[in-house]
């Protein structure tokens, strides 16, 4: 039982931070992004990792193109995509494994954009 709430339990963070801030980004018209990408050494795998938060027409702008182009993409080992979209406001979580060869090797990145 407290698996089940664990996994439900981040959803519903995740849900709850949409409407909180990214209601209000979307309402002053800022939107904000995170990544971060890591090759393995002597590979071509990499984990990946981002968020992004504002307003639902661009918030995928602010993420990284190696990033965006993969948003619920099922040509990864490992592609964990969540959206929330709440009136005006879209929230993106993404967490990828697998063959990336456009992502570069390190790279932590804070995109804003209004």
């Amino acid at each position: 039982m407290n698996i089940i709430k664990g996994k439900s339990g981040g959803i519903w963070s995740f849900f709850w931070f949409t409407l909180v801030f990214g209601l209000i980004l979307a309402f002053i018209g800022l939107n904000i992004g995170i990544a971060f990408t890591l090759r393995l050494p002597a590979t071509n795998i990499s984990l990946s990792g981002g968020v992004s938060l504002g307003k639902k027409e661009v918030v995928t702008e602010v993420l990284p193109s190696y990033l965006r182009d993969r948003i619920a993409d099922n040509k990864n080992f490992i592609n964990q995509t969540h959206t929330v979209t709440i009136w005006v406001a879209e929230g993106i979580g993404i967490c990828i494994v697998g063959e990336q060869p456009e992502a570069p090797n390190i790279d932590l990145a804070f995109n804003f954009k209004r």
